[in-house]
């Protein structure tokens, strides 16, 4: 009984560690997976393969390949953080974590097509979620239609003639994925043209056209093609399955007439667009093409919009993907690209920050100066019926010093690295009336010395209003640093002197330090010292205040030469008096 006893609870555990080996093996294989990108050698076209972005992105004949998560209910849960790495022998991998069930997504152009395992890939809808190779080919013929599961379509490529026109809107089209008109070098409407191995002229078959607007223009709401009107509604037309795009499946043809109208009803936003310095392009045509929105040395966030009847407008209406803000809460596209589409007649308050070191003198809207808001670095507009970036100038400036008093004559500041990241500093020194019990207090700190001059020593973190003007800021007031500026005040006639030190009133309060003077310059009359906090200062001098009697170089030669003089006389003394005596 004991030995099947045994028996029994050995096997059990066998059974046991066989579940748990399982499981174990089930939750290592769903860590990660890699899906492998290599060109197949039934190839002849020559693709190219490349790892940008610091291994973040695959890009295949110039157009990026990214994992989307499958599924997802918007496109900002649809971001993935995979990796992507050359691992040579011309394969690529993308490396998918904790192992999300994936799909690409890549815009087609007539350049190469995916395989997975002889299948071809559907963008957004091929689905991945173990290690899978794929190969890259020459185009072949697409799918049919956009939705899962339908069958590759036979026949073709065939070269297909193209005649399209549109009326009041401009367009992004594509036939089986090869994209005709777009708006990466200008807005299109009209297009006219053979492409080559595009799709099937067999009536039997069927090509795949997608349309849409480009953004800010009407959409058309009714497509002729080939003298067939499609339009919302029908079985042959689907609005929206592949993004925003109008999708239309057509028998083959060996050429296609096209027509449409935008819609002169629709209610149609307008873009903004901007990047921040620490935008990176993606490649020499994007750096080119951003040129004429790029803020350099400051940077653009969306503060708010109102509508025309001064009601605020919920950010999801208008902000772009992967919106993030800044600490006002401000917000801005990702990794710097602003994108924002806006209603005409609304009114759109933005935020500027100038680099430290910078400040804002000037801020257009397609050649307008923008209004100032009642909010610090705030400006606002009212959205044209166009399309708009921004012309804002951040002009390098430095920190300065600006004197009111009749003690000083000038002088400058010095932060410590990190003080402030934006904007400016300005120093502002004042002559100042203080009370009796505060005199007192400033003598008694100041011990032998004598106060010569009281000052009122401010510092500011300033930004400029968008115009070249010192005068007019918007400032936050700086009571004390975490570390010691260095500040030179040049003093005025009549109060100089060699032994000097600062007295200072910390905080206004009941607190008083002297702080020593950390050079003198004789020859401008600047005094250099350290403090971190700001209030009222008192300069205190030994004696009178005046310089010290020491000689000057001129002098001294005066000096030496009525004392050698002296010498002189001297030893003909002595020589006159001992020659009498030997005579």
């Amino acid at each position: 009984m004991r030995k099947t006893k045994s028996k029994a609870i050995i096997a059990l555990t066998i059974i046991a560690a066989m579940i748990l080996s399982l499981a174990v093996s089930r939750v290592s294989a769903n860590d990660s997976y890699k899906i492998r990108f290599s060109v197949s050698a039934n190839a002849t076209e020559n693709h190219t393969i490349q790892v940008v972005d610091d291994g973040q992105h695959l890009v295949i004949d110039g157009q990026y390949v990214d994992a989307k998560k499958a599924n997802a209910a918007t496109p900002e849960e649809a971001n993935v953080s995979f990796s992507v790495a050359d691992v040579g022998n011309g394969v690529y991998e993308m490396t998918i974590p904790n192992g999300e069930e994936v799909v690409l997504n890549f815009y087609g152009n007539n350049k190469f097509d995916l395989f997975a395992n002889g299948q071809p890939v559907q963008s957004d809808q091929t689905t991945f979620s173990t290690g899978t190779n794929i190969a890259i080919q020459d185009y072949v013929a697409p799918q049919q239609g956009d939705q899962p599961g339908d069958q590759p379509q036979v026949g073709g490529p065939d070269n297909i003639t193209i005649d399209a026109k549109f009326t009041d809107t401009h367009m992004i089209a594509s036939i089986n994925g090869i994209t005709f008109m777009d708006d990466a070098q200008e807005f299109m409407d009209s297009f006219e043209g053979t492409l080559d191995a595009a799709g099937t002229t067999d009536p039997n078959e069927t090509n795949t056209f997608k349309f849409i607007n480009v953004f800010g223009d009407a959409p058309v709401l009714e497509f002729t093609i080939n003298g067939v009107t499609y339009k919302e509604g029908d079985e042959n037309i689907t609005i929206g399955t592949d993004g925003e795009f109008t999708t239309i499946t057509v028998p083959g043809a060996a050429s296609y007439t096209i027509r449409g109208t935008g819609d002169p009803n629709a209610e149609l936003p307008r873009t903004i667009i901007w990047t921040n310095p620490n935008y990176v392009p993606r490649d020499a045509a994007d750096e080119e093409w951003i040129q004429e929105f790029k803020l350099e040395n400051g940077y653009g966030y969306v503060a708010a919009v109102y509508d025309e009847e001064g009601n605020l407008v919920d950010p999801d209406t208008y902000k772009s993907e992967n919106w993030t803000t800044n600490e006002n809460g401000a917000g801005v596209g990702s990794n710097g690209f602003g994108w924002i589409n806006v209603k005409p007649g609304s009114k759109v308050v933005f935020e500027f920050y100038p680099e430290y070191g910078y400040q804002l003198t000037d801020i257009r809207i397609n050649g307008n100066k923008l209004g100032l808001s009642n909010l610090m670095n705030s400006f606002e507009f009212i959205m044209p019926d166009t399309n708009i970036h921004f012309d804002a100038e951040f002009t390098k400036t430095s920190d300065v010093l600006k004197d009111g008093s009749n003690s000083i004559e000038g002088g400058a500041i010095e932060l410590p690295d990190g003080t402030i990241d934006s904007g400016t500093a300005q120093l502002r020194v004042n002559d100042v009336d203080i009370p009796a019990d505060k005199i007192k207090g400033f003598e008694n700190a100041a011990g032998d010395y004598s106060v010569k001059t009281y000052l009122d020593i401010d510092l500011f973190q300033v930004f400029y209003k968008g115009k070249d003007d010192d005068e007019d800021v918007w400032e936050n007031k700086l009571d004390e640093l975490e570390k010691e500026a260095t500040i030179s005040l040049k003093l005025a006639d009549g109060l100089t002197a060699d032994d000097i030190v600062i007295v200072h009133n910390v905080h206004d309060g009941d607190e008083y330090e002297v702080i020593k003077i950390e050079s003198y310059d004789e020859a401008t009359n600047t005094i250099t010292f350290k403090t971190k906090s700001f209030s009222n200062y008192a300069i205190a001098t030994k004696g009178d205040g005046k310089k010290s009697k020491s000689p000057k170089a001129g002098d001294r030669f005066i000096i030496y030469g009525i004392a050698g003089a002296v010498a002189v006389i001297v030893l003909i003394a002595v020589v006159v008096k001992k020659n009498k005596k030997e005579d």
